[in-house]
């Protein structure tokens, strides 16, 4: 504002030198210029009192206000790592999802119990229960005929000689049986000399379970020759 006042003299001056009190063509440009000069000083001044005692330019305009809808964009900049934009429980490793089984379900058999042993055994319904008589270890096999392999266990899925012996191989959907027979003299059939249950994946399995499966296998069928 002080170099707006700086000009009115100036105006007076040239208001006084026309003389017959009607300014000439000359007179009217000088004053027109000095009248834009004078708006651009006050245009060009800072609002702000202390910004035009420290002599800066024009106070700029306060910041546009964000939206909401902006805000909501923008809140997983600044939001706190357990919002739920940043991770949920079903994302998080290590976390089971609720109602999820530690140990997944075989087909054919219901849900898993836990042994004595800390083992998981599995339990088959009703309708595909293991004949009666099936040992529950494999140990238990050691001795008997092959015949009596035949009527729990059905054919094995791969048989082969190996000189005196006969290797057979029974497999199940999570769990296999080893076993080596032998030919004794007098005795009609190779008796069992060694018997073995493995699991094929990751579960843990139990041979109780194991000898089930593969019985339910083979009265469905499943086992090939």
């Amino acid at each position: 504002m002080a170099k707006g006042l700086r000009l009115v003299p100036v105006i007076l001056l040239l208001l006084g030198c026309g003389g017959s009190g009607v300014p000439g063509p000359e007179m009217a440009e000088a004053l027109q210029a000095a009248l834009d000069s004078a708006r651009a000083a006050v245009a060009a001044t800072p609002t702000d009192p202390a910004a035009a005692r420290r002599g800066d330019g024009p106070v700029p305009s306060p910041a546009q206000p964000v939206s909401a809808g902006a805000a909501s964009r923008q809140a997983p900049a600044d939001a706190p790592m357990d919002a739920p934009w940043e991770m949920s429980l079903a994302a998080t490793p290590g976390v089971p999802a609720a109602g999820r089984s530690v140990l997944p379900a075989v087909p054919g058999h219901g849900p898993p119990a836990v042994a004595g042993h800390g083992q998981a055994v599995g339990m088959l319904p009703r309708s595909h229960e293991a004949p009666p008589g099936l040992p529950a270890h494999a140990a238990q096999l050691l001795g008997l005929p092959s015949t009596a392999l035949r009527h729990w266990l059905g054919e094995p899925s791969l048989r082969r000689r190996d000189g005196p012996a006969e290797i057979w191989l029974y497999l199940g959907a999570v769990c296999a049986l080893d076993v080596i027979l032998y030919e004794e003299p007098g005795r009609d059939a190779p008796q069992v000399g060694f018997a073995a249950a493995r699991a094929t994946g990751t579960e843990r399995r139990s041979e109780a379970a194991c000898l089930r499966e593969l019985a339910t296998t083979a009265r469905r069928g499943g086992a090939g020759g």
